[in-house]
């Protein structure tokens, strides 16, 4: 019973690719969303840049230290949408969870 969910943009209908959503059954899609710098509307291949790596718990901040460079754009593998945090996994980066706090979109 292992039903893969998917989201789609309720205002153009693109499918919401590398997206998990906790709590809401509708999210806006990169290009539909109002805040063009929200990480949290970044699907499967946007680019991110690494702004605050000193935001989040200081675990947070502890491993995005010791693997991100500030300034530097990355690749979005997946992004995981929670309650009260949410995290992003980076291409170049396999197997690791940011918190979204670090990034803003990169276009």
């Amino acid at each position: 019973m292992n039903e893969k969910i998917e989201f789609r943009c309720p205002k153009c209908g693109k499918l919401l690719d590398g997206i998990t959503l906790d709590y809401r059954l509708e999210w806006l899609c990169s290009k539909c969303t109002e805040d063009q710098s929200d990480v949290l509307h970044c699907e499967r291949g946007c680019k991110v840049k690494a702004v605050d790596l000193d935001a989040g718990l200081s675990c947070d901040s502890k491993q995005a230290h010791e693997l991100l460079t500030e300034g530097q754009v990355y690749e979005v593998e997946k992004i995981h949408v929670g309650g009260w945090c949410s995290s992003i996994r980076l291409k170049e980066f396999p197997g690791k969870e940011f918190n979204t706090v670090h990034f803003i979109r990169y276009e």
